[in-house]
């Protein structure tokens, strides 16, 4: 099976959140997502190590081209695309009160433009939600503030 070579942007210091999605889905196109994400482990028998460890090397190879050269440091030196994927996220995506609040902050300010429908917002919404529940941010259904988008969304009706 003849591999895609699609072409996504390179990483930077403004792109991060599209640039992962981005690149989960090429990895995902070349199988290499599980191992990169951890689902996949360090296989036990000697004679699936080979293959294993050449499957790190393409990994790595398709992250690290599609980074900018001021980056590239972040994970120059890495042999695992595990630790590679995580400092990046840890370096672009820190886990900090701050992060929370402004992915909260965004999501109770979040309003509709005038040309977008229900699906697109809902979708923007979605990505928000996502977003919260991957830095453990508690997403109780009684809280008010989780309606105030879609409160946004109606009153543009």
């Amino acid at each position: 099976m003849a591999l895609l070579n699609p072409s996504i942007a390179k990483l930077n210091g403004k792109n991060y959140s599209l640039w992962s999605i981005d690149m989960k889905f090429l990895l995902i196109e070349r199988g290499l997502w599980k191992l990169v994400s951890g689902k996949e482990t360090t296989p036990a028998a000697k004679e699936e190590l080979g293959n294993y460890e050449d499957r790190c090397d393409r990994a790595l190879s398709t992250i690290y081209p599609n980074i900018s050269e001021e980056y590239k440091r972040l994970i120059k030196t890495e042999t695992c695309p595990i630790k590679a994927w995580e400092n990046l996220k840890s370096y672009f995506e820190p886990d900090d009160r701050v992060r929370h609040q402004m992915i909260f902050n965004e999501f109770l300010e979040c309003k509709p433009n005038k040309s977008e429908g229900f699906a697109m917002f809902f979708s923007k919404i979605k990505d928000l939600v996502d977003q919260l529940k991957d830095i453990q941010h508690p997403m109780d259904d009684d809280r008010a503030g989780y309606r105030t988008p879609f409160l946004h969304w109606f009153r543009t009706l």
